[in-house]
């Protein structure tokens, strides 16, 4: 029996057809136009860019490999813990071994006590005031001593002096702190490798290296209270070197923020001595002069250099980033393989949004601009949860939390010239048996050239106490405020 025809629904399918093929005309030829665009823009930036001397290739920064005997990631004990990759079963076994995370959770707690002791608090409740003795100014010892009884590290106090008990419960990480002395005394260089562009920079244990950093921290402060203070010393050298090395391994902002953090750990050691004049002369010149080599702005550009390049790779091979990072980027990862255009857009988008940053400080003069970092501010905060995909990347990545970043780094550098200045005070403190009314007397004898406050480019302020000490003062982020001090109390 023949079908019967039905005109109606055949013409319902043309026209289905029909507009279907339009609509895909329509996208196919959006994509077209998109991919045109992007490429075209980011064609003319290329151009203008590396007419500029702009670098555009990772392998700008790569830095060539050293020998092993020069390398501080390749000293005795270090060889492949600072410098591997996660999951490293080495790591694991290391920590185990020496419970390095209880000491470094130990130490880390103590220092937020002593520096914040208003939160300080002991099963909910706000804990008594922390003993303070001549060895123990600042209760630090104490406080550790009491955090390795309460971890069960120590069972019960092995002498009246927390300095005491504090060496002996260390003595199973003894030996990687020891090696970490040696690498910076007798390794002034440093080379991590770089496996793959996308790990660029990342390659670094990060916490492992904060981790010995606070333990190290820790085990001079003991070694100070107890008159120990050569060994002190070869504890600050150390950190300073691991700052440096860390710095200088690999040029990713990682690398430059936890050097930066081991600096101040390094810093404090210098604080602690200097409270009852324990350094010498000629260890106050060496911390100082290695103190001077740290040129954080100048790190810190690179390092921002770097990261913008990293994400050009990743945008160019429509990796996207991490797609850990949010939800939304997983799903977008296919469409910016589809629209490359966009990708190419969100690259300038990026490239302009970063030089921001860099905009907001001079590494030449080491200034930092107040004004310059509000209005980066303002313009994180409008990119916070963007919906364009021409700055996807800066919106899901950098929103809200570089500026941060960058204000901290400022306030640091501020209190890392203090440390250069205090350095110098307390050698002009062995030669003259007091501290000078004004800052210009330090220099050139004991300081070449006074570091200016980050914020203002004026000088750091200073006044002399009535008893005997001085006080260092720096400007906040904000450019008028007060923010970092150096307080010096008078002779014990």
């Amino acid at each position: 029996m023949p079908m019967k025809s039905h005109p109606g629904l055949l013409k319902f399918l043309r026209r289905l057809l029909l507009s279907l093929a339009a609509v895909g005309t329509l996208l196919a030829a959006f994509v077209v136009e998109e991919n045109w665009r992007g490429d075209r823009a980011w064609a003319a930036t290329e151009r203008a860019l590396r007419a500029q001397g702009e670098p555009l290739d990772l392998a700008a920064f790569a830095t060539p490999p050293i020998p092993d005997d020069r390398n501080f990631f390749k000293a005795p004990l270090l060889d492949g813990l600072l410098s591997a990759k996660e999951p490293d079963p080495k790591i694991k076994r290391l920590r185990d071994a020496t419970t390095l995370d209880v000491f470094s959770h130990v130490m880390s707690r103590s220092m937020f006590d002593v520096d914040h002791p208003e939160r300080r608090q002991t099963n909910g409740a706000k804990s008594a005031p922390t003993p303070k003795t001549a060895s123990d100014p600042t209760g630090f010892l104490h406080l550790a001593q009491g955090y390795l009884l309460q971890e069960k590290v120590i069972t019960t106090p092995l002498s009246d002096d927390p300095a005491t008990d504090i060496l002996a419960a260390l003595k199973p990480v003894q030996p990687l702190l020891d090696a970490i002395r040696d690498a910076a005394r007798e390794r002034q260089d440093a080379w991590i490798p770089v496996t793959a562009p996308q790990n660029f920079g990342l390659t670094f244990q990060a916490s492992l290296a904060l981790d010995l950093g606070s333990v190290l921290s820790g085990r001079s402060r003991a070694e100070l209270a107890l008159g120990h203070t050569d060994d002190a010393f070869a504890d600050a050298v150390g950190l300073l070197g691991m700052a440096r090395a860390t710095r200088a391994g690999a040029p990713g902002l990682l690398n430059t923020l936890v050097g930066n953090a081991l600096r101040v750990m390094g810093e404090s050691v210098l604080k602690e001595g200097s409270r009852q004049h324990q350094w010498t002369d000629v260890q106050l010149s060496n911390i100082g002069r290695q103190l001077a080599e740290f040129q954080l702005f100048v790190q810190l550009r690179k390092s921002f250099q770097v990261e913008r390049v990293w994400v050009l790779h990743n945008l160019d091979s429509t990796m996207v980033l991490d797609p850990k990072l949010r939800p939304r980027v997983k799903a977008g990862r296919w469409l910016y393989g589809l629209i490359h255009g966009w990708a190419q857009q969100d690259k300038i988008g990026h490239w302009q949004f970063v030089q921001g940053y860099l905009n907001a400080f001079d590494s030449a003069s080491g200034q930092m601009f107040p004004a310059r970092v509000s209005a980066l501010q303002k313009n994180e905060e409008a990119k916070v949860g963007t919906r364009s995909y021409y700055e996807w990347v800066t919106g899901e990545k950098y929103a809200g939390k570089i500026v941060s970043m960058l204000t901290g780094s400022g306030e640091s550098e501020n209190s890392h010239r203090e440390a250069l200045i205090a350095c110098a005070l307390e050698r002009y403190y062995l030669a003259h048996g007091n501290y000078p009314t004004t800052l210009a007397e330090l220099a050139p004898a004991f300081i070449a050239t006074l570091p200016t406050d980050v914020f203002s480019g004026q000088p750091l302020g200073y006044s002399r106490s009535s008893d005997g000490g001085f006080k260092l003062t720096s400007l906040a982020a904000d450019g008028h405020s007060e923010g970092k001090t150096w307080v010096q109390p008078g002779s014990p």
